[in-house]
């Protein structure tokens, strides 16, 4: 039970980098209230989804599904309000739902992981992991904050100005479509 528990513990932080990279982006010039709940609520939907459907659905459910996740990124990216154009300061601050469809786009191909690793699962493995991830959500969030209190690192992430959050939209829907195959799928679902 402790070897199941810590493979998925290391599984989750491995897959996680990526969103919290972008998150660094974020977490200075935003409410730090709207990370942790954008972020949490995600990390706890995307794991409470690949266990509710890693039984049910594993036969059914394509990898490939999560790229639609990519496209309201690009939706962010291309047709959000000018007001999101540029890093907000802490008055305009990026809403939590906002930061919520950002993690969930970049987390949505962790379902490939978590379905399989679910098979496994006890109830108390489930409820003991499901605690874990939260607080190391919350953990990655603060320890996101206190990295970007190294000046250099501030400096480089404002010099970004007005084109990083859209940018990151981008290149996260970008990231998330290419990585679930969604397009060559579609292609050869249409000939």
């Amino acid at each position: 039970m402790m070897s199941i528990f810590w493979v998925n513990l290391l599984t989750f932080l491995g897959l996680n980098i990526d969103t919290f990279t972008v998150l660094l982006l974020l977490i200075g010039h935003t409410n730090l209230r709207s990370v942790l709940i954008g972020y949490c609520t995600a990390n706890m939907v995307i794991w409470g989804a690949g266990v509710l459907i890693g039984r049910i659905l594993v036969s059914y459910f394509p990898s490939w599904i999560t790229g639609f996740l990519g496209i309201i990124l690009l939706g962010l990216a291309l047709f959000s309000s000018s007001r999101n154009s540029a890093l907000p300061n802490r008055s305009s601050s990026i809403p939590w739902w906002a930061i919520f469809w950002l993690c969930l786009s970049l987390s949505g191909d962790n379902l490939a992981a978590y379905i399989p690793l679910a098979n496994n699962l006890t109830p108390l493995l489930f409820v003991s992991l499901t605690v874990v991830y939260f607080f190391v959500t919350v953990l990655l969030v603060l320890l996101g904050r206190q990295i970007l209190k190294v000046g250099v690192l501030t400096r480089l992430i404002e010099h970004l100005g007005p084109y990083s959050t859209r940018g990151v939209y981008f290149l996260a829907g970008i990231y998330v479509i290419i990585k679930s195959g969604l397009f060559p799928h579609l292609m050869h679902l249409m000939s």
